[in-house]
């Protein structure tokens, strides 16, 4: 069996617990001062989520970014409330993971996949979202979803994290998890808001953060109660109810708007990445054009959308997959053919968009190696040596061997 499907059904299998010990009316938040309960089934549970947790630390999937995690750690302090437990306490962690999800685990950890946030347009966003997770925590979810139906616990929510990185195909598994009950996901969305509340932060941001998160093409790939939900109307509706009939007012806290933004674009710049390196175009443009319409003269940002467009063309199979899979159509020879009608277009674009990231910016010479690709693909060799050397004029690039080798074969 493919090692990664082991990898994956040894975690999922994370929280599957025997015939519970324990009843669920003995199982209270951590914010109330009662004795810890000391059951089986969490210490079972608590012991799994530190292998998960060890396993994403072997496999490279946590972000290393000491700024990014400070930042996350202090925004989440304004919301947490004080509780105690020996085995529970709250860490943040990002995951280099291009859907739109974020994960509680009951020993605290609490994982926002870096396509969640590069959504997030706001810290209010984030605030609620970080609130939202911590509440699964506090109210102690998955052990009372282990209780209850001694099955995994968020289901959804540990498949969609672990699938990241993953082809296409695993995430047809995903609507055959189950996840947390709507009635628990509807307790952490009111726990949420009352953590706000008591923080002074915006309610009516959070609204739009579950508004926002359901908008866009990745909500494909995912079954997370962060992506396109069947009750997101509902759950808005709930959300203004509870606003009116509380009298809460939007007494705003004062946010860092700049350090938030460039936060977030430094995370939606990994998620290119990822899409890239999958061969996720389509997700990556939308990135891509999200981000433009913040800083339209980011000479990355360019860049980004030249070799979206360059490797549409270059890659007609990864790309007719992804646009069938995202559409909900035949992925077959036809559509093909019709996707190559784009292909001049594309190129044009390309070339554009590198021409453009060096105006902006003459010192970008990442253009130039974008170029370099342009040129060899349409044949032009000798065009493309005279790029390709432009490129590696630069110093301190960290694909100069894999370049250099590119223009030595040329002949």
């Amino acid at each position: 069996m493919d090692r990664k499907l082991i990898t994956i059904a040894s975690i999922i299998m994370l929280a599957t617990a025997c015939a519970s010990t324990t009843k669920s009316r003995d199982v209270k938040p951590l914010t109330v001062n009662a004795a810890v309960l000391q059951s089986p089934e969490e210490t079972k549970l608590l012991k799994k989520s530190q292998q998960v947790h060890d396993e994403l630390v072997r496999k490279g999937l946590i972000v290393r970014d000491k700024e990014l995690n400070r930042y996350i750690s202090d925004l989440a302090a304004k919301v947490a409330p004080e509780f105690n437990h020996p085995s529970i306490k709250l860490n943040f962690y990002v995951l280099k993971d291009a859907s739109v999800n974020a994960t509680a685990f009951p020993n605290g950890n609490i994982y926002l996949n870096a396509g969640l946030i590069s959504k997030l347009t706001s810290e209010e966003h984030l605030a609620f979202v970080i609130a939202h997770e911590i509440v699964h925590v506090i109210n102690r979810h998955s052990l009372l979803t282990t209780i209850s139906s001694k099955n995994t616990i968020a289901s959804s929510h540990i498949a969609n994290m672990l699938l990241m990185g993953t082809n296409l195909v695993y995430f047809a598994t995903l609507s055959e998890l189950s996840s947390f009950s709507r009635e628990k996901e509807d307790e952490a969305d009111y726990g949420a808001m009352k953590l706000l509340h008591a923080s002074s932060i915006n309610l009516s941001e959070g609204a739009k953060a579950i508004a926002n998160l359901r908008l866009g093409k990745n909500n494909k790939e995912s079954a997370s109660i962060w992506s396109s939900h069947p009750d997101i109307d509902e759950r808005l509706s709930r959300f203004g109810d509870r606003v009116t009939s509380n009298h809460w007012q939007n007494d705003i806290a004062t946010v860092d708007v700049a350090q938030y933004q460039s936060i977030r674009t430094k995370v939606a710049e990994q998620v290119i990445k990822i899409r890239l390196l999958n061969k996720q175009f389509e997700l990556a443009e939308e990135v891509v054009t999200q981000e433009l319409t913040i800083t339209p003269n980011n000479p990355k940002l360019h860049f980004y959308l030249g070799e979206i467009h360059r490797l549409k063309v270059q890659h007609p199979d990864a790309t007719a997959t992804e646009h069938a899979w995202l559409n909900g159509i035949k992925d077959d020879e036809k559509l093909r053919e019709l996707l190559s009608k784009n292909h001049a277009d594309y190129l044009v674009s390309a070339k554009q968009n590198y021409e453009k990231a060096l105006a902006i910016d003459e010192h970008f010479t990442l253009s130039y190696r974008g170029l370099a690709m342009l040129a060899l693909h349409r044949g032009e060799k000798d065009q493309a040596k005279a790029l390709f050397d432009k490129y590696l004029g630069t110093e301190n690039i960290s694909d100069r061997r894999y370049i250099t080798s590119i223009r030595d074969n040329i002949h």
